[in-house]
């Protein structure tokens, strides 16, 4: 049976008693090298101040004299941007000013044809046929007849005829229209129609004024105005001047004035 060899004793460690506030001891392992902290409250690890431009002349011109290209690209977009407005602006105004002159233009065609058409399709009266109805005498009374005639495509509405006589020459200057008294109304002429008035004088011719017709020294003149409307609703007005230049020739011929149509 073997011997067993004598073993030596366990050689008790001391035991090293840590203090309350000293912290194990970690193992050690490898890591990162961590950057230097700073102390300073406001301070960044490794922040740079930032690099301040020279404040020289010499700087600043140098700047300015070299612009970006962006800087010019902005600035030839906005310049063309004005330009496309201005010409925008200016066809605008021109394309207005020609549909206002169309406009215009259109108007005044339509005027002209409304005009045209009023005049072919309104009444149009005269005055014709003027004459001593009986032969003329002392202590006879002077009457004339006359022919209002519508020779117009539309009827004459509201016709009034006005007249008065005079034993003279033919008076001076324009128609003395406040010696025309007395209105005779006829209604309505058609057209192509007539109607016939007759106008009795109450003066009596006396042996003296029928000497001087006889002489040929003055004449019987009739003056007067036609006034009527037409289906347009527009009013118009002939007027008229007759005389009886020769007492055997019953019929009276138109004045060398006065005889007008208002249109």
């Amino acid at each position: 049976m073997a011997e067993l060899e004598p073993k030596d004793p366990p050689v008790a460690k001391p035991e090293i008693s840590k203090g309350d506030n000293e912290p194990e001891a970690e193992t050690a392992q490898p890591h990162a090298t961590q950057p230097p902290q700073t102390t300073h409250p406001i301070e960044r690890p490794q922040e740079r101040p930032p690099q301040r431009r020279p404040e020289t002349p010499e700087y600043d011109r140098g700047q300015h004299r070299h612009p970006h290209i962006t800087d010019w690209i902005i600035a030839g977009a906005t310049v063309g941007m004005l330009i496309a407005t201005v010409v925008s602006v200016v066809i605008a105004n021109k394309q207005w000013k020609s549909m206002d002159d169309q406009t215009t233009a259109m108007q005044g065609q339509l005027a002209i044809e409304k005009q045209t058409m009023m005049l072919a399709e309104r009444a149009w009266v005269t005055v014709q046929d003027a004459k001593i109805t009986q032969p003329l005498g002392v202590g006879m009374p002077i009457t004339i007849s006359m022919k209002v005639r519508n020779s117009g495509k539309g009827p004459a509405i509201k016709v009034k005829s006005r007249l008065t006589y005079d034993i003279d020459k033919l008076p001076e200057g324009p128609m003395p229209v406040e010696t025309i008294t007395g209105d005779t109304s006829s209604g309505v002429i058609a057209p192509g129609e007539f109607m016939v008035g007759t106008y009795t004088f109450p003066a009596l011719l006396d042996a003296a004024g029928l000497a001087i017709l006889t002489g040929h020294e003055k004449s019987i003149v009739t003056w007067g105005t036609v006034t009527y409307s037409d289906i347009f609703g527009v009013e118009h007005q002939t007027s008229y001047c007759m005389i009886l230049r020769d007492v055997k020739i019953t019929p009276m011929s138109p004045c060398n004035k006065w005889n007008e149509i208002n249109y």
